[in-house]
């Protein structure tokens, strides 16, 4: 799918959904997902939601583990499930390769690692339907697993781990920037050209953004419920975090409209840390580590404030608020270092 530029706000209006009548297309990019696919699945193909009106599309990165077997068995079970190849393994050409073979009214995503709950595509449905929105999602609910696991799960729904992302916290409905998964309108994710294929990180992010500068709304709603499996270990939320901090910067070059204090935050506190520790080397002068001072002291603070009945996550929870803070703030350095570079040097390309 060619992605073009959105449109100007309000230039679509959002067609009717007859819930009684429309159709559905859940699609699910993988990669190498032998441990959780089965649960995944399970959840996808019981839906209260009838099975004649749904149909569901894995979009399978070339998995090197056990994934193809397990979709082999279950294809022969169910009729309506499609397994299509993704030669570009990222997950914004699954989605856009899943979007091109869709046939349904709206399409719901749903990852490979997560669960939803028996009505979440009636629940989807139903708010589309009543609200008009161009997509609804829930929360992003973490299942805990291991000590760290659940760490991050505190400090994944917690404003001071992550900012304002609603979507991480809000109990009750309302209109927000961006949901988890989400629940699309077919035609909208049409009009606006799919995903961003560039964006190997905060696709959903550039893509929910295209959709409200086009005059569309979203709704989060508690109601639609999933749960998903975050990484256990700080090397792996290292990872992730650095990512989504460095392709933010390529989304706010694309979109300058789209950034926030939050997505800022991380690179300042990253900024001020570096300079406080430079200033002591040079100064030998032991108030220039106060904001050394104040940022350890606000982390044991709130791992404190947030683990007040569970005094045995309070370490783990202390050491994976840093973790999101500094390996994002250096992800988001490190990417707009990159763009100054190809702004002095206008011929080269992008990263991928």
């Amino acid at each position: 799918m060619t992605l073009h530029s959105g449109p100007m706000r309000g230039q679509w209006s959002i067609a009717p959904l007859d819930v009684d009548r429309a159709t559905v297309s859940i699609i699910v990019p993988i990669r190498n997902e032998e441990e959780s696919i089965c649960s995944t699945l399970d959840s996808v193909l019981h839906q209260s939601f009838p099975s004649s009106r749904t149909e569901v599309i894995v979009v399978d990165g070339m998995s090197t583990d056990g994934t193809r077997a397990v979709l082999d068995r279950y294809r022969q079970e169910y009729a309506r499930l499609q397994v299509v190849d993704n030669p570009g393994r990222t997950v914004p050409v699954a989605l856009n390769l899943g979007i091109q073979r869709a046939t349904g009214d709206v399409v719901v995503r749903v990852d490979g690692h997560c669960r939803i709950s028996h009505d979440y595509v009636e629940c989807c449905m139903a708010l589309l339907a009543e609200s008009g929105a161009a997509n609804v999602g829930g929360l992003m609910r973490p299942e805990c697993k291991g000590a760290i696991g659940q760490a991050v799960a505190v400090a994944t729904r917690s404003r001071f781990g992550i900012g304002n992302g609603r979507f991480h916290y809000l109990e009750r409905q309302a209109y927000v920037d961006t949901v988890y998964l989400g629940a699309f309108r077919t035609h909208v994710l049409r009009e606006l050209g799919g995903y961003d294929e560039e964006l190997v990180r905060n696709q959903d992010d550039e893509l929910n953004y295209r959709i409200r500068h086009a005059g569309y709304s979203i709704l989060l709603s508690p109601d639609i419920v999933s749960t998903y499996v975050p990484r256990h270990s700080l090397r792996a939320i290292w990872r992730q975090y650095y990512q989504y901090g460095f392709w933010k910067v390529r989304v706010i070059e694309k979109h300058w409209g789209s950034v926030q204090a939050r997505h800022l935050a991380p690179a300042l506190l990253v900024s001020g840390l570096l300079a406080s520790a430079a200033a002591f080397v040079m100064s030998k002068r032991v108030w220039t580590l106060l904001p050394w001072v104040g940022y350890i002291g606000a982390d044991l603070v709130m791992a404190l404030l947030h683990t007040r009945r569970s005094p045995s996550q309070t370490l783990p929870v202390a050491l994976v608020f840093p973790c999101l803070h500094l390996s994002y703030g250096i992800g988001f350095a490190v990417g707009t270092g990159r763009y100054l570079l190809m702004c002095a040097r206008p011929s080269a390309a992008h990263p991928t």
